[in-house]
């Protein structure tokens, strides 16, 4: 069969079982007409359905028939059965999975304090210069020194002086 004919192959397996409409049939015939390719495909699928003909497998009798029809019907019932026992866990998962989330959710509403809120900004800086000027057991605090006023703002009042520029030598 062609790569063009993979999209009729669903439409003649279903026009030589049968089981297609007579607008769908006449459109399966038609195609056979102009391809070799599925024409071959249903003529060998014709030659198969000759030859499982000539097996004549003979009609089970009455207690085979019995049989199958106990096994498949219990089959059936552990189906059913076992289908209605994982139903049962997941049934039981979900509502477990449901407590928890009420749980926490009661717990966040009962136990935790109320709607936190933001200090204002000069009450936090507040608090860092309070914290960074702590003496620390190890030593001296942790903040740069302020520089004075009429310094620029980049460098400390303690700091060195730059070095003159020295004249250049050429």
């Amino acid at each position: 069969m062609r790569e063009a004919c993979r999209t009729w192959a669903p439409r003649l397996s279903a026009w030589f079982d049968g089981e297609c409409s007579d607008l769908d049939a006449g459109e399966v015939r038609a195609h056979l007409l102009g391809c070799p390719g599925c024409r071959a495909t249903a003529s060998r699928w014709g030659a198969l359905r000759s030859d499982l003909a000539l097996l004549d497998a003979p009609e089970p009798d009455a207690p085979a028939l019995q049989r199958m029809a106990m096994r498949f019907e219990q089959g059936l019932a552990r189906e059913v059965h076992d289908l209605a026992r994982a139903l049962r866990v997941w049934r039981l998962a979900a509502a477990l999975a449901l407590a928890v989330g009420v749980g926490v959710l009661a717990a966040d509403r009962l136990f935790l304090p109320g709607p936190v809120q933001a200090s204002p900004q000069r009450d936090m800086d507040r608090e860092w210069d309070d914290f960074m000027n702590k003496p620390s057991p190890e030593g001296p605090s942790l903040r740069r020194p302020q520089p004075k006023p009429g310094t620029p703002q980049g460098i400390p009042a303690s700091a060195p002086a730059p070095p003159e520029a020295a004249p250049s030598r050429r």
